[in-house]
Order: C-alpha cells, then sequence, then structure tokens
C-alpha cells in the first residue's frame, strides 16, 4: 500500500510539461504555416513552411507521433462491428468503411514517402526516405496492388457500389508498382452474396493487418531516426540548427518547470 502511495503520488508520473522533442518539432512545422511571410515590397509570399519542410527531421517527427493506435482501434471496431452484425446490409457498409480505412492507411505512406523525396536535399537520399521506400518495395506494395484488385473484384460483384474511389494517381511512384512475379489471388467460390461478403472482408482483415504492421514499424524506427537526425547529422542548414539549439535550450527551462512539483513537496514535508 506504501509503495502504491508513493507511485502516485510521485511528480514525476505527472510533469507540468511532458512533451517530447519531436512534439515542439511539430508544433513548430504547425507554427510555420500560421505565420504569413511577407518580401522586401511587404506583399505576402506564402507561410514560413519553406523555410523548415527541406528537414527530414520535421517529416521523422510527424511520421514518430502518428496515432497509429487510434487507427488500430478503429480497425478492432469495425472487425467487432462485422462480427456482431446480422444484417446483410449492415455488413457491406462495414465493409466499405473498412476498405476506406485500408484506402487511408496506404495514402498516408505515400504521402510520407512523396513529401521524403520532395524535401530531400542530399545526394545520398534521406535515411527516412530509404526506409520508407523499402517498407514500401518489400511488403506494401503487394498489399496495395492486393487492395485495388480486390477494390475492382467487389465493384463488379456489386459488393461496393458508392464507395469513394481510390485516387490511383497518387500512387505514381514505381516503387508501387508490382513485381514481375506479383499473383493476385481472387475469390472465385461463393455460394451467395452473404458468403461473398464475408470472405471480402475477409481479405480487407488480411490486408489491414499487414498495412498496419508496417506502419507501426516504420513509425517505431523512426523514433530512433529522429534522435540521429537531431543530434548526429549534419545536413541541416543553419537555421534550421539555431531553431534545434532553441528547442535543447527551451528543455533547460522544462527540467526547471517539471521541478516545481517536487520542490513543494519537500518544503511542506521535508523542510
Amino acid at each position: 500500500m506504501k509503495n502504491s502511495y508513493q507511485e502516485i503520488l510521485d511528480p514525476n508520473n505527472i510533469l507540468l510539461d511532458d512533451r517530447s522533442i519531436s512534439d515542439s518539432i511539430i508544433l513548430l512545422k504547425k507554427l510555420a504555416t500560421a505565420f504569413s511571410y511577407y518580401n522586401r515590397k511587404n506583399k505576402l509570399e506564402g507561410n514560413f513552411s519553406p523555410m523548415i519542410e527541406t528537414d527530414q527531421s520535421f517529416l521523422i517527427a510527424e511520421i514518430s507521433e502518428f496515432s497509429i493506435e487510434e487507427f488500430n482501434k478503429k480497425r478492432l471496431n469495425f472487425i467487432s462491428k462485422f462480427d456482431n452484425s446480422s444484417s446483410l446490409e449492415q455488413k457491406r457498409k462495414i465493409l466499405i468503411a473498412f476498405s476506406e480505412q485500408v484506402n487511408q492507411m496506404c495514402t498516408y505512406v505515400n504521402n510520407w514517402y512523396n513529401a521524403s523525396r520532395k524535401n530531400n536535399f542530399s545526394k545520398e537520399g534521406s535515411t527516412i526516405e530509404t526506409e520508407l521506400e523499402q517498407a514500401i518495395e518489400s511488403n506494401l506494395a503487394q498489399n496495395f496492388n492486393d487492395y485495388i484488385n480486390y477494390l475492382a473484384f467487389f465493384k463488379a460483384e456489386n459488393v461496393i457500389i458508392n464507395s469513394r474511389d481510390l485516387k490511383i494517381e497518387e500512387f505514381e511512384s514505381i516503387v508501387w508498382k508490382p513485381k514481375a512475379n506479383y499473383e493476385f489471388e481472387s475469390i472465385f467460390k461463393f455460394r451467395d452474396q452473404e458468403e461473398l461478403i464475408n470472405n471480402s472482408f475477409k481479405k480487407m482483415v488480411l490486408i489491414s493487418s499487414e498495412v498496419f504492421e508496417i506502419i507501426y514499424d516504420i513509425s517505431y524506427k523512426t523514433k530512433k531516426i529522429l534522435r540521429d537526425s537531431h543530434y548526429n547529422s549534419n545536413d541541416h542548414k543553419a537555421h534550421i540548427g539555431l531553431l534545434f539549439s532553441f528547442l535543447e535550450l527551451m528543455n533547460h527551462v522544462k527540467e526547471d518547470v517539471n521541478g516545481f512539483s517536487q520542490k513543494h513537496l519537500d518544503f511542506y514535508y521535508k523542510n
């Protein structure tokens, strides 16, 4: 009992400022879009985003803080609802919503990859670009192409009628193209519409699980990549280096603020 009370009252468990470096970097990225930039002629020329987005640390921080747990909760919720549904029409709607979530997950990775290529200014290629490219080519591209083929199959069988179309043109990079030995395993045998929808949902669950594992792995790896990029990289431009130096100095203030609670406890219960 004593230990449990000590843990509850430990001020280190409830910090006044528990923001990480990645939280601060993401905040800077959002602030850069909020403030307008005026040129020497006092004319508006967009915001400050172009000044910071060329540095991979901002993209890495965004990926590392991606709410993958929220996506997984929704994914598992879809599966639970489908299993507990008795209505065929309700199952069809869940299949459509679930398919759109798979669409969103693939789109997130594609947007990250495009951003890593667009904002890369080094000849060798950025670390995050390499990680994303390997993840797509090794596994995600196959699941993506399976998804496209199943979506076409669902529409042909009138399983999905009024769903949002996947924007294929956004996945234009060669890394998304199927390999030469790619084979698509279609759903050929089904007795009725209900069995077709059940089998279709199972296929979407398999693809969703694969995509989720890939995004989870990328998100986990980026936490280490961010530390390396922040402390060990020599590719930062001068103004980015100053921004990161400012964040490091802010850490000293943050540690001071987070120490107030312990100082108060010591004052009232010891001193």
